[in-house]
């Protein structure tokens, strides 16, 4: 079926997309300056930003902060939501409209590790970079955290990086650097700040194979290391380059560069290398790999959407493979800004990498990753009227295994994307958590979206509801038929009043009584915009001291119980 058979295939095509210009950040208080330096990683790891007007938005933050107390959740809410270009949109409208600094008033609003985050969280990536690279390199010193940040950034991201970090803090990050760094980690960093490298796909062969014998001769090859050689060729050449020689060299040697590099330097020098390496070879694992580390360790930050959303994701990270179906639809709506490109000189170069013997894989995973679902539209438009055939049955001839599965089911839009998941874990392999993460995780315009593009499949049952009616009973099958259907607001208004009256009714139907009144539940859950539930959550714990999810937990199993969370944790 379309079941992705390992994660393997997941981490190849879909962490493809969280590729080199991965740098919005969040900075939480972490037991370890491991997990500060990762967590730059996460937050362009976002579900797509919704249309909002950024003057409702800024009067929706001033009332925020009025009151007793800053509604921290409904701002987090906003802002979560929103990217960089629109936060930015959003502090200008409130400057205009209320006379003062919008992170000022969050920085005197906010406390604690929400105000550390929220704060690194506003500025455009560049100049997060700029802040987190003056205190790794001034305040708190971190040379791992400055190697980390340095050596995942593209030459154009590291001059702009540079003209910030200047105009911010009056001095040249390349001083900083020889400041603190010294020895072949300094000439390293130095180097790749300064010297110009391709962004493209295109590599010299001949190139190729004379960089992987440089580097055999100056490691594995002699005793002791030549650290000179890996400094030039790691720092002078393009991502595309370093991929080929590593590949070259495991073809050469049998051996991955990676653990040659690992086995003859150390310290903050051998970190360095093997970051650049790594984001040659694929920056979408490396950025999932650690986001997923520290994620493990996040507390503090986990109302945040964004964050929950890429938990969720990356939770499937060693699941077994039954588990992944869920899993794909959300990985695959962690969006990175995409790449201005042609779809005419994409679908060229797709054709290339289609001919000769065997295709190449590497170029057809590079080429997609780096382009939204629009952009693959176009991309297939072009290529048919191009080369006159279809380039998914092409791509489903050139292609093999686990990565042909993962790219035949990334290639769609996402609705219907969920569309053919939900088709094949409600007819083909069954497996109803995965219906149900898939359908509760959704917005009300999502699922009327999903309902109208089922239909087209041409499944076993023509509507969603059926599907649903003839493989789910009971409370289950009530909830998902009724949270398919159920106009619901998408805002970020809640009734106070109301807010209360459903926090009462969730305690009496279940906690204060033996046994549980599902049907309460059921219709709240399903009835309820998120931020009312989200705001009924709050209430809950206020009014019983026990959290709403541990209450669901208690009172609910099952798939029915997992609906209710998935429903619940997407509301945060």
């Amino acid at each position: 079926g379309l079941v992705l058979s390992k994660l393997k295939a997941n981490i190849a095509i879909i962490t493809h997309t969280c590729n080199s210009t991965i740098r919005e950040k969040t900075s939480l208080q972490f037991q370890s300056s491991r997990e500060r330096r990762l967590l730059p990683t996460m937050a362009t790891l976002t579900i797509p930003p919704v249309l909002s007007s950024p003057r409702d938005d800024a009067m929706h933050l001033y009332k925020a902060f009025k009151g007793l107390g800053c509604d921290t959740s409904a701002v987090i809410n906003i802002l979560a939501h929103r990217d960089s270009a629109q936060r930015a949109l959003i502090a200008n409208e409130y400057k205009v409209m209320y006379s003062e600094d919008l992170t000022k008033r969050l920085s005197s609003e906010l406390s604690g590790n929400v105000k550390k985050a929220v704060l690194l969280w506003m500025p455009d990536p560049a100049r997060r970079d700029a802040i987190i690279l003056r205190d790794a390199l001034t305040t708190d010193i971190d040379l791992k955290a400055a190697t980390e940040v340095i050596c995942s950034r593209t030459p154009t991201q590291l001059q702009h990086l540079k003209q910030l970090y200047h105009a911010l803090h009056g001095t040249y990050l390349e001083h900083a650097i020889q400041a603190q760094a010294s020895g072949d980690l300094e000439q390293l960093l130095l180097a790749y700040l300064s010297t110009p490298r391709s962004e493209g796909f295109e590599v010299d062969r001949t190139m190729v194979d004379h960089d992987a014998k440089a580097l055999y001769k100056a490691g594995e090859k002699r005793l002791g290391t030549d650290e000179k050689t890996f400094r030039v060729i790691f720092s002078g050449r393009s991502r595309a380059h370093l991929a080929a020689v590593s590949s070259a060299y495991h073809s050469m040697y049998g051996r991955e560069l990676k653990k040659v590099v690992k086995s003859e330097t150390s310290g903050n020098f051998e970190h360095a290398l093997v970051t650049i390496l790594q984001c040659a070879e694929n920056p979408g694992k490396y950025f999932a790999k650690v986001s997923f580390i520290c994620i493990q360790n996040l507390f503090c930050f986990a109302y945040s959407l964004s964050y929950l959303v890429l938990r969720k994701a990356m939770k499937g990270i060693g699941t077994a493979d039954k588990t992944l179906i869920r899993k794909a639809p959300t990985m695959a709506t962690l969006t990175i800004p995409p790449v201005l490109s042609s779809p005419r000189d994409d679908a060229m170069h797709l054709y290339k990498a289609f001919k000769g013997l065997g295709c190449d894989t590497s170029a057809v995973v590079n080429i997609l990753a780096h382009r939204d679902s629009a952009q693959r539209a176009l991309i297939i438009h072009d290529y048919k009227i191009m080369y006159s055939e279809d380039p998914i049955k092409r791509l489903t001839s050139e292609l093999g295994g686990d990565l042909k599965k993962a790219i035949l089911l990334w290639m769609p839009d996402p609705a219907r994307r969920d569309a053919i998941i939900l088709q094949d874990a409600l007819t083909t392999d069954i497996d109803l958590k995965a219906a149900t993460e898939v359908i509760c995780s959704r917005t009300p315009s999502q699922l009327q979206h999903l309902k109208q593009i089922y239909p087209s499949l041409h499944g076993v049952y023509k509507h969603l509801e059926d599907a649903i009616q003839a493989q789910t009973s009971g409370d289950l099958g009530q909830l998902l038929l009724a949270y398919l259907s159920t106009p619901r607001s998408e805002g970020l208004e809640v009734d106070r009043t109301m807010v209360d009256h459903d926090a009462k009714a969730l305690y009496k139907a279940g906690e204060k009584r033996l046994g549980t009144d599902e049907k309460t539940f059921r219709i709240i859950f399903s009835g309820r915009s998120r931020a009312h539930l989200a705001a009924v959550s709050s209430a809950y714990h206020n009014m019983y001291g026990n959290t709403l999810k541990k209450a669901v937990k208690g009172e609910t199993s099952g798939n029915y119980e997992h609906a209710l969370v998935t429903i619940l944790q997407c509301t945060a």
